[in-house]
């Protein structure tokens, strides 16, 4: 059985919780999950997977945690076409610019299915 990643980064434990959400999915459906976060998770792994998932809160100014999270996605350009991706997040401001700008941008251009689930925290 193949198995599916899923990657993440968590200040606060709300992304974390959407990881073990996702992960459950994954088995629910049949499939093997494996949760990582991103300070553990391996490109090379990655690559070899036809489908992973990917999840960040919004951090600042709406962008993606720049210290690990940013960096690990921004290495997986060149490596995701055909993969099915699913990307997560959560945040409690602003409008979810960071994921529309995440999807959007060219590190997923080239695969087959891009998939976005976020959670809007409230007060």
């Amino acid at each position: 059985m193949s198995k599916i990643s899923v990657v993440y980064w968590s200040q606060s434990g709300n992304t974390a919780s959407m990881a073990e959400a996702v992960a459950k999915g994954v088995t629910d459906a049949g499939k093997k999950a494996e949760i990582v976060f991103v300070s553990s998770a391996s490109i090379d792994e990655l690559k070899s997977e036809t489908a992973f998932a990917l999840g960040c809160p919004a951090m600042g100014a709406e962008v993606l945690e720049e210290g690990e999270m940013e960096p690990f996605v921004t290495e997986l350009e060149g490596c995701v076409a055909g993969k099915t991706i699913g990307l997560f997040g959560s945040y409690g401001w602003g409008d979810g610019e960071w994921m529309r700008d995440w999807a959007l941008s060219s590190i997923f251009a080239d695969c087959n299915n891009l998939r976005i689930f976020y959670y809007i925290l409230s007060d």
